[in-house]
């Protein structure tokens, strides 16, 4: 607790043992009175915004070695002290975590492991990344945040944080966002003014107008899978998930967030879309296959959403209905696969990287 919290607590209290300490005539107005210190004092006590705290950008130093132990200790808060002005940059923005809920807080050790272990650990040991940092030249970032937050929240907290550390480039910053973390860069790249600095964000398996799995009209014919889906997405970066069904096909279904961003198009050249594409009728196996749980899924969205990663299917990773600069169907790989988990995927990333 701060110096200035300190000290109102202190005076709040010392009026109230004043107040208290008066005669009985002046009692019900002093009851009255201190009635209202309580209120105002509880009305100025607010609890800490976890989702503001949480996102952050960290900076991963090139010397990080590939392998099974990434030191963690060559991970750092991003400060304009650490930014090459004119090298590129490679910023990594995870996806939903359905643990997250808004009382979550996490320790600047924990948010590292987040974004280096959690969520790219498959990406970053290998040698595609080390090409990346060494033949590319990029510097490399990862984005944390609280995915329990709403989407457009997240969206300009990511922005505000870019803003300020690289406002001085031009054309360096490149995102690669998995899932959620497509949306959150989407509506970053939407806030304000066309960010200078933005060369393009290259999103996989982002579920742009978001996933069947988080519409409560959905989750309401699919038995326990829809009771488990609706428990897992229950909070309000969750529901921003939600299907916002621009081809009509979950009646009664919605998404007015997605429905609005998805009606800018300006900077959607700045978009490079990846996805899988399994069918509906294939429910294990596929050309990765790292977690064949998932297929099982792909049956239960059913032939309306086919192709999909069975999380998310093609037509909204692909953003259908809108052009982008790029789309690629990355073959019969899961949601969790095109975290890019492949070397065959590695390398188109690597390919399309300027």
């Amino acid at each position: 607790m701060n110096f200035f919290k300190k000290s109102s607590l202190i005076f709040f209290f010392i009026g109230l043992l004043i107040l208290s300490c008066t005669n009985s005539s002046k009692k019900e107005k002093n009851q009255k009175t201190i009635q209202i210190y309580i209120l105002q004092y509880l009305l100025s006590v607010k609890s800490p915004d976890n989702g503001e705290l949480t996102a952050k950008i960290f900076y991963i130093n090139p010397t990080l070695k590939s392998g099974n132990n990434l030191n963690l200790d060559l991970v750092t808060e991003a400060t304009s002290t650490n930014v090459n002005l004119g090298k590129k940059k490679l910023v990594l923005v995870h996806g939903w975590d359905y643990t997250d809920r808004d009382t979550t807080s996490f320790s600047t050790s924990q948010q590292k492991t987040r974004i280096i272990t959690d969520s790219w650990a498959d990406f970053i040991k290998t040698s595609t990344f080390d090409s990346i940092v060494v033949t590319k030249q990029y510097d490399i970032y990862g984005f944390d945040y609280l995915t329990s937050n709403s989407i457009d929240a997240n969206g300009k907290r990511f922005r505000a944080r870019m803003d300020a550390l690289f406002s001085k480039e031009t054309g360096t910053v490149v995102i690669l966002a998995h899932s959620m973390g497509g949306l959150v860069s989407r509506f970053a790249a939407y806030e304000g003014s066309r960010p200078a600095y933005l060369s393009r964000i290259i999103s996989t398996g982002s579920p742009f107008h978001g996933s069947p799995w988080a519409s409560s009209q959905f989750q309401a014919e699919k038995g326990t899978l829809g009771n488990i889906a609706n428990f897992l997405t229950s909070t309000n970066g969750g529901r921003d998930l939600a299907w916002d069904n621009f081809d009509g096909k979950i009646s009664g279904a919605s998404n007015s967030k997605l429905t609005t961003i998805n009606q800018k198009t300006d900077r959607d050249d700045l978009f490079y879309a990846y996805y899988g594409s399994v069918l509906s009728t294939q429910s294990s196996g596929g050309s990765g296959a790292s977690s064949p749980g998932v297929y099982l899924s792909c049956p239960v969205l059913g032939s309306n959403f086919s192709p999909s990663d069975c999380i998310v299917p093609s037509s909204s990773a692909s953003l259908s209905g809108n052009t982008l600069k790029q789309t690629r169907d990355l073959g019969q790989y899961d949601h969790f696969d095109v975290k890019l988990t492949t070397s065959a995927m590695q390398s188109t990333f690597y390919n399309d990287l300027p």
